[in-house]
């Protein structure tokens, strides 16, 4: 993967979705403003118009980036579980100062329900149907079910023109994002083509409603700002994927002289594959599990391109990357995504990994690409020197014994180097290989003379480079 790329992509990303949120956010905001209506009632809103606006901005990021395309589906069940929840929690107060309480009673109850009982609906569908097919009827009966409660809180007078603006948004960037985006030309625009028509619709629905109100115009701006935001960002994530899949694709394929088609369905069951194999052999000692990964090292080429073309890896590892400095070494290397672009960006550059498959792509992407400042190794007892910036990302959870890998990357820590890793311990269904260990790696840390190096680090920008289990530390001269 060409990271240089993947860092003007996301540069992009961030000027054009944040000037669209920020768009969608100030029209929003301004309509709430330009309204009657009591000053908590307002503020409900704008919350609501803040939280659609960072949904713009993100969602297209998050459900575009990765090869999982039932991810969308998920997502949208998930969501609107937190959106029942949220609208009884969030009215309840409101209840208090209303003139009609039961009113308002049967409209937050009835929203929870029919959110409830279309989430149970679709679970259903997708069980019986699977989520290939899931995508035909899905988006459409959300989009139903949510203009449907939009239109009762407006009928009954409970929300506002502006409220049943930023409920249509919602449902249209629902609709946008987990509706099929199309691979033919004409597929991607006959898709626009319905939801522009179904704006223009809800455009003249917000008209009438309105009858003259002055909100009326900023409530259809928008719309229609809302719906372009997330088609415009949309597009651009499908289409910064799609080539960023195909480039990996074609170099695995080049390397294993599979067909692109083989390479990318490789890439879905890789992870399924590798976890089925574990529980079928389940090694114990550091040879067995040595020997298990050299020989699922062809599996391991896919199952990691699959996890790095995911967009929340893209801004771990950039963000990851700016913390190198001088020579490297890049312990569990794997395929050598990071231990490659280091080199690429001129770091000296060590690789190391157990022998296997994984390794020898590694080594011959390398040539490939022409780099002379980058060692690969499977033997700890070659690598001579220190270093002044040690990664261990995705590793110490493989190993059987652990705290002996972390002795030898403090002993080979260059003062005031930095030592970067991760350490999830513990198995999942979907990851049976990581092992339980009840070492308490900051305390081994600290004890080796390290320190906690990340509380200063605040410019990282990914949340998995903020979560607990990825640890930086320093050594001190």
């Amino acid at each position: 993967m060409d990271y240089a790329e993947q860092e003007e992509q996301l540069r992009r990303y961030r000027i054009i979705g944040g000037c669209g949120a920020a768009v969608v956010a100030l029209i929003d905001l301004f309509a709430i403003y330009s309204e009657r209506g009591s000053n908590a009632g307002k503020l409900a809103l704008a919350l609501f118009a803040l939280a659609l606006a960072s949904s713009v901005y993100y969602l297209p990021f998050y459900l575009n980036l990765t090869t999982e395309t039932e991810k969308r589906l998920r997502w949208a069940v998930k969501f609107r579980w937190i959106v029942s929840a949220f609208v009884l929690l969030a009215g309840a107060p409101f209840i208090v100062r209303a003139a009609d309480r039961g009113v308002m009673w049967l409209a937050l109850f009835g929203t929870a329900l029919s959110v409830a009982a279309t989430n149970v609906l679709v679970r259903q569908l997708i069980k019986r149907r699977g989520h290939e097919r899931a995508f035909d009827f899905v988006p459409a009966i959300y989009l139903v079910s949510d203009v449907a409660i939009a239109l009762f809180w407006t009928w009954w007078k409970i929300g506002s023109i502006t409220f049943l603006s930023l409920a249509l948004q919602w449902a249209l960037l629902s609709f946008s994002l987990t509706s099929r985006p199309g691979r033919a030309v004409w597929e991607r625009a006959r898709r626009r083509v319905v939801i522009f028509v179904f704006a223009a619709v809800a455009a003249f629905v917000l008209a009438l409603v309105a009858e003259g109100d002055r909100s009326a115009f900023a409530a259809c701006a928008g719309l229609f700002a809302c719906l372009g935001t997330t088609e415009v960002l949309a597009a651009f994530t499908f289409n910064w994927h799609g080539r960023t899949l195909a480039r990996v694709a074609d170099e695995i394929a080049t390397f294993t002289g599979e067909t692109r088609d083989q390479v990318c369905c490789q890439l879905l069951s890789a992870n399924r594959t590798l976890a089925e194999n574990w529980r079928r052999e389940r090694p114990s000692s550091p040879e067995e599990a040595a020997a298990w990964y050299r020989r699922n090292a062809r599996l391991y080429i896919y199952d990691l391109a699959n996890f790095h073309l995911y967009g929340k890896h893209i801004r771990f590892t950039l963000d990851l990357m700016k913390l190198a400095r001088g020579r490297v070494l890049d312990f569990g290397a794997g395929t050598g995504d990071l231990a490659l672009e280091l080199a690429r960006r001129g770091h000296e550059v060590v690789h190391f990994d157990v022998d296997g498959e994984a390794r020898l792509f590694a080594s011959w992407r390398a040539r490939r690409a022409g780099l002379r400042n980058i060692e690969f190794h499977t033997d700890r007892r070659r690598i001579r020197g220190l270093f002044e910036t040690i990664y261990a990302l995705d590793v110490l959870e493989h190993l059987v014994d652990p705290e002996e890998a972390l002795r030898f990357l403090v002993e080979r820590l260059a003062p005031h180097g930095l030592l970067i890793l991760t350490a999830p311990f513990g198995s999942t269904e979907a990851h049976p290989m990581h092992f339980s260990h009840a070492l308490d790696v900051r305390r081994f840390l600290r004890e080796h003379g390290l320190r906690d190096a990340k509380g200063r680090l605040r410019w990282i920008g990914s949340a998995m480079a903020r979560r607990r289990h990825v640890l930086i530390y320093r050594r001190d001269g």
